[in-house]
This record gives structure tokens, sequence and C-alpha cells, in this order.
């Protein structure tokens, strides 16, 4: 077993949202199942996308807990992770219908066959993906970082009195990485902002004990297969804690405390 993994088995008892208490050496096995994971564990500990939905609205994170936002960008992002980071899952998971376009009779009947779109590709996604995939794994710098890492890590543990869940990308030697898919990798440092991946860094930080300067997003383009790597000044590890200190303010307020209702919740403003 990882010693990090050990580290975090010596925490205090993860008390979730619906009140069951375990401990970090019972939940972390288990969380290398993803129905787990995204399952009874999504509905009952938090996460970096629910301090995200938090802080778009109420409205948002209690939508997140019955609805799956999925689009075009999610499923191709997916696919490369999968691709990427655990390959022996490719061929269990995926599906691939030889047509180019998702709008076809055969399309649609795989659909139907595998019950949801989720893992279903057309031929044309999927080699796309793996064009971006072999830019990645070829990479000089992606390889020498990631040699004798390990991938998708769980952690899990209580921040500021709640239980969060986390999986690290990358677990390397001294470090923790996250893989970002885009299609415009110059905007990144843009995009790390608008999508709050500040949020991400403080938890996982939090969460694997690790210092926010040895923590490293790479962003592949899926267009180009040009590769990126953003280290994290202390400024964005703060604004991370700021944001989801704001954000359990929100949820204390609608989902523990319930001192107002979801349908009171109003955004005002002036126009000028």
């Amino acid at each position: 077993m990882d010693l990090i993994i050990l580290d975090m088995l010596m925490n205090n008892t993860i008390t979730l949202l619906n009140g069951k208490k375990y401990s970090p050496e019972d939940l972390i096995p288990k969380m290398d199942d993803d129905s787990f994971y995204y399952g009874e564990l999504g509905r009952n500990a938090l996460s970096s996308s629910s301090i995200k939905y938090l802080l778009d609205s109420p409205k948002s994170y209690a939508r997140s807990l019955n609805f799956k936002s999925d689009n075009q960008a999610f499923k191709t992002g997916r696919l490369i992770h999968l691709a990427a980071l655990e390959p022996d899952k490719v061929d269990n998971l995926i599906h691939i219908v030889e047509v180019q376009s998702t709008r076809t009779k055969k399309y649609e009947a795989k659909v139907q066959e595998v019950g949801g779109s989720e893992f279903v590709y057309t031929r044309k996604e999927y080699d796309q993906a793996m064009y971006t995939v072999d830019a990645l794994l070829q990479n000089d710098l992606w390889q020498r970082m990631t040699r004798t890492a390990k991938f998708e890590i769980p952690a899990i543990g209580m921040l500021h009195g709640y239980p969060f869940r986390a999986k690290a990308d990358i677990l390397g030697d001294g470090f923790l990485g996250d893989l970002k898919t885009t299609s415009d990798i110059k905007a990144f440092p843009y995009s790390a902002k608008k999508y709050s991946y500040d949020v991400q860094l403080y938890i996982y930080c939090e969460l694997f004990n690790v210092s926010y300067d040895k923590f490293y997003f790479f962003a592949i383009d899926k267009n180009k297969g040009d590769l990126g790597m953003w280290d994290c000044a202390e400024s964005f590890y703060l604004s991370g804690k700021e944001k989801l200190e704001r954000a359990i303010k929100t949820f204390e307020e609608y989902f523990v405390r319930k001192e107002s209702e979801l349908n009171e919740y109003v955004l005002r403003g002036t126009l000028q």
C-alpha cells in the first residue's frame, strides 16, 4: 500500500452527509469502484465539482444530485483520461460504433443497447481522441513526469467539518498532477480561473497533504496535440480556499440548517 494512503488511513473517522461513519481504511478501497465513488459517495460527500455547483447556485448543486451533466467536451475528456491514465478499462467500458455521426440509426441502436451514450463513441470521435492521447504519451515531459507515477489514486477526509472525496489523476514522485483537456491551450490560465481549478487545487492539497507548489496542471490540446504544464502560486491556492469557504456557507444555509428554501433563491443586481 502507498505511503500516502497509509498516511491518510491515520485520519479520524469520516462522517458522510447521510450520517454514516466510516474509517478511511474502509472507504478508500471501495473508492476504486466508480459505481460507489460516483454513486453513494457522490451523493454523501462533497468534492471540487460540488463546490463549483454551489458557487454557481444552490439550485445547481441540488440539480447535480439528480441529473448528470454530460456534453461532448466531457465525453471527449473522459475518453482521453481513460486511454491515457487507465488504458486497461478502455476495452471493457468503451463502445465504438463504425459510423461518422451520432445521428445515425446504428449509433442510436448502440446507445439503446448499452443504456446510455456516456461511453458510446463514433469511429470519428474515437480516432480523434486517440490522436490526442498518442500526442500526450509520446511527449518527453509527460514521460519524464509520469514514469514512476500512479494514476487515479483516491483520497477522502474531513475539511471544514464536511466529508470531501477526490481522485488524483497523477500521484508522482513528490507531486500531484491533474490532466485537463482543452481546445485552446494558450487560454488555459483563463480557463483555470473560469472553471475554478483553484478549488480543486485547495481540496487535493489538503486531502493528500501536498503543498500547492508541488501540484501541477497538465493540459493537452485536443485540436493540436500540444501539451502545457502549469504550477500554482500560493494566491491560487488561497483563492480556492476562499471559494470553498464561501460555497460551504451556501451549503449550510440551504442544505444543512435549511434557513432558506431553494425556491426563494433569486439573483439580484443593478444594470448600469
